[in-house]
């Protein structure tokens, strides 16, 4: 199990930095865009077009590692007050859900992706096939897809065991303090 994890860990880590990477490359188009609009008349070629994808392809790319480490948004009020083995039912249930709703998206990409080259579609700026976008996509989802089973899978486990594995359900230390301006 732990094994697995670890391999989770890495592959969603990869798909972060590949993100934060191209959500700093869309940075640097607006920047350079705003800049060349408005002192020398020139905007970047494309702009619109690197920004819209680009932002579709970070936050499909980043979400695997989102989901990896449990920092979706959460309302934890009627959770908390349940007993450990409650918790877990309720998670799974999420998980289980999650793992649907992503599955049929990556399966709708996988759908996508014989149109998308039979029909030649091409990005207007650019004209980038659309194939490979959705193959990017398709590939995010079903990372995200297997997150989410995985993590069904070891609130299952907790559910019927009620006990927790060390390393794996548990949180880690925290090498860093991410805490915001407003928390203790």
């Amino acid at each position: 199990m732990r094994a697995l994890h670890k391999a989770l860990d890495r592959i969603t880590s990869v798909f972060a930095e590949i993100s934060g990477s191209l959500f700093g490359i869309v940075v640097i188009v607006v920047i350079v865009n705003i800049i060349g609009r408005s002192f020398f008349n020139t905007p970047v070629r494309g702009a619109i077009e690197i920004v819209q994808l680009g932002v579709l392809l970070c936050a499909g790319i980043v979400l695997s590692r989102t989901g990896f480490d449990n920092r979706h948004i959460a309302v934890t009020f009627f959770v908390e007050k349940l007993p450990t083995r409650g918790k877990a039912v309720t998670v799974a249930l999420g998980k289980l859900i999650c793992t649907a709703v992503f599955g049929v998206i990556s399966f709708l990409f996988v759908l996508e992706i014989p149109k998308a080259i039979q029909l030649n579609k091409l990005t207007d700026t650019f004209r980038f096939p659309f194939e490979y976008l959705y193959i990017v996509l398709m590939v995010s989802f079903t990372m995200a897809t297997i997150i989410f089973a995985y993590q069904f899978f070891l609130a299952i486990r907790i559910a019927i065991t009620g006990k927790l594995i060390a390393g794996v359900d548990e949180p880690e230390e925290k090498k860093t303090d991410d805490s915001g301006p407003n928390e203790l």
